[in-house]
């Protein structure tokens, strides 16, 4: 019984310096979550010319990263979604495996580069066709991982 008011007294104290917070500082930190904005040396934000050449670089880490996508079964294939069209959503997929890609890493790289493409799209105020672009079926055909033929 002491341990469950000694866990609600410390439940209340913390709610209750959450609760103290100013409305500015909470919103600042949700806010930091989501400006995610890439900046150059300068802290300003790149130019077209810069975040083009890291999408560039991104992308060559994204290959590297998934290199061969051996697998020995389907289940261990995946896609990854990569880029950002202008209207929102993927650009494209490219296929990977389980089996011997560090998938953290992978979909670390994969989220800067969708918002590298994200911030490249609005600084050169790109238009897309707006046309959703479907998540493949990726199947482990002759021990590499791709896309199924429809």
């Amino acid at each position: 019984m002491t341990k469950i008011i000694s866990l609600l007294f410390i439940l209340l104290i913390t709610l209750f310096n959450v609760g103290c917070k100013e409305a500015d500082e909470l919103k600042a930190l949700i806010d930091k979550d989501d400006k995610n904005e890439p900046v150059n040396e300068k802290n300003e934000p790149p130019t077209a010319e810069e975040l083009q050449d890291e999408i560039r670089l991104v992308a060559q880490q994204i290959d590297e990263t998934i290199g061969t996508a051996t697998c020995t079964n389907s289940n261990q294939c995946g896609a990854l979604a990569v880029g950002h069209k202008a209207c929102g959503g993927p650009a494209s997929f490219l296929a990977y495996s389980t089996e011997n890609t560090d998938t953290t890493k992978l979909f670390d790289l994969a989220s800067k580069h969708q918002a590298l493409s994200k911030s490249y799209n609005q600084a050169i105020g790109a238009m897309s066709d707006c046309a959703m672009v479907m998540q493949p079926v990726m199947a482990c055909i002759d021990n590499i991982c791709q896309k199924q033929a429809p």
